[in-house]
């Protein structure tokens, strides 16, 4: 990706290096033999050129959004670990006081008895 945004930025280099505009008797030539031979003009180079440029800056703007878009992925797939994480701690956490629970209450229910127990045998 690196040798590529290198390449983009020294075909933004290259654009941006406009040439020299000659107007004489060689200009007057060349285009006359452009128009000849259909070749392509001044003009048609630089529409060539701003399409160029409009290519580049899309090509760049979706370069960032990329970048971007990459980010947020990464960004949201750590905190859905993260928010797991914490998830299966709080399971663990009710696992554990609903086992404490569930031991009070046998307790309570044996002594209950143990007391009830007690209660007939002294009341006979």
């Amino acid at each position: 990706m690196q040798t590529r945004q290198r390449e983009i930025n020294a075909l933004i280099r290259d654009i941006n290096l406009l040439p020299k505009q000659k107007r004489g008797l060689g200009s007057l030539i060349g285009e006359g033999l452009a128009w000849s031979f259909d070749l392509a003009t001044a003009g048609d180079v630089d529409e060539l050129r701003s399409l160029l440029r409009q290519v580049l800056d899309s090509t760049e703007k979706a370069l960032t959004a990329w970048t971007v878009g990459q980010n947020i992925v990464t960004r949201i797939g750590k905190l859905t670990t993260a928010r797991f994480d914490k998830i299966d701690a709080l399971l663990n956490l009710t696992r554990k006081s609903l086992k404490d629970e569930n031991q009070s209450l046998q307790n309570l229910r044996t002594s209950d008895y143990t007391t009830q127990r007690i209660t007939v045998i002294i009341t006979r």
